[in-house]
């Protein structure tokens, strides 16, 4: 068994894009270095999925993340904007202590959450 994480780009027609784990890194991290003149002008619908794998065939979604995607004039992939949004988001998780609960898809709480340089939670 193994683990995959698959990225999909959705267009305004609702074609489904899928990015390899290289070129997204290149498209996140370098954005510059990677514009995609085809989503000029656009806020597109991005889907990350992270599945299991057997036989190098995915047999169940583990996680699904949604993100939305801000893209310039020259289909440069807006970062910044980008960024904004996932600190607002993360934000909405804490608690009035600053600390955030993870709990996985049954429920638990298998991961240990760093807060100011100390573990909490499982």
């Amino acid at each position: 068994m193994g683990i995959s994480c698959r990225i999909f780009i959705v267009d305004p027609e609702d074609r489904v894009h899928r990015f390899t784990s290289t070129d997204f890194t290149r498209l996140y991290e370098d954005p510059e270095s990677f514009p995609i003149p085809r989503f000029a002008n656009q806020r597109l619908r991005v889907a990350e999925a992270v599945v299991e794998l057997k036989n190098r065939r995915p047999m169940r979604v583990l996680r699904l993340a949604y993100f939305l995607f801000p893209f310039d004039e020259r289909g440069v992939l807006d970062r910044a904007d980008v960024d904004r949004r996932q600190l607002a988001h993360l934000n909405d998780l804490f608690d009035h202590r600053g600390a955030v609960a993870a709990y996985s898809a049954e429920g638990e709480r298998p991961f240990r959450v760093m807060v100011n340089g100390r573990g909490i939670g499982a």
